[in-house]
């Protein structure tokens, strides 16, 4: 996870923009900058760290996408959160959305997403400690299948999930 330096806004930015057009499927970008929108208007009520005042002055202005991952690791620095914890919670919080999207589709129960969650513990873990200290260069994106499964699912006249 890229955290800013203390008002570094030109490079939040240009990471917010590298990673939104990663993001292949319209209607998962959309998604991410919503949740970076409401994340950091939320966080926008009570801090009045000026880094976050400009990042959020330039999305109002629609110099900046908001994407979820961006806007949460400036967020975690702002609130004093620690690079890994910050990290750990982006990641955790992606394998809950995956596996309760599962478990509404009624592909597994409680307990079985439970386990789900626990084993992939070691994962999580790997994946933080691999990944803590790249640069954005280093930065990329490729599961084809899962973007052929959002582009299907973009198509549908009806849909299990508001997206």
């Amino acid at each position: 996870m890229i955290l800013p330096k203390d008002d570094d806004v030109k490079g939040i930015i240009k990471c917010d923009k590298a990673l939104h057009s990663m993001k292949l499927v319209k209607e998962s970008r959309d998604v991410s900058c919503r949740v970076g929108s409401q994340m950091i208007k939320c966080v926008m009520a009570f801090s009045d760290n000026q880094t976050l005042k400009k990042f959020f002055d330039m999305v109002t202005e629609n110099q900046s996408p908001s994407t979820h991952p961006v806007v949460s690791g400036v967020c975690s620095y702002v609130l004093g959160i620690k690079r890994n914890s910050a990290a750990y919670m982006m990641i955790y919080g992606t394998c809950v959305s995956v596996v309760g999207a599962a478990l509404r589709l009624g592909m597994l129960d409680h307990i079985q997403s439970q386990k789900i969650l626990h084993n992939l513990k070691p994962t999580i873990t790997q994946t933080v400690e691999q990944y803590k200290n790249q640069i954005l260069h280093d930065m990329w994106q490729f599961a084809p299948e899962y973007d052929i499964i959002q582009m299907t699912h973009e198509q549908k006249f009806s849909k299990m999930f508001i997206t």
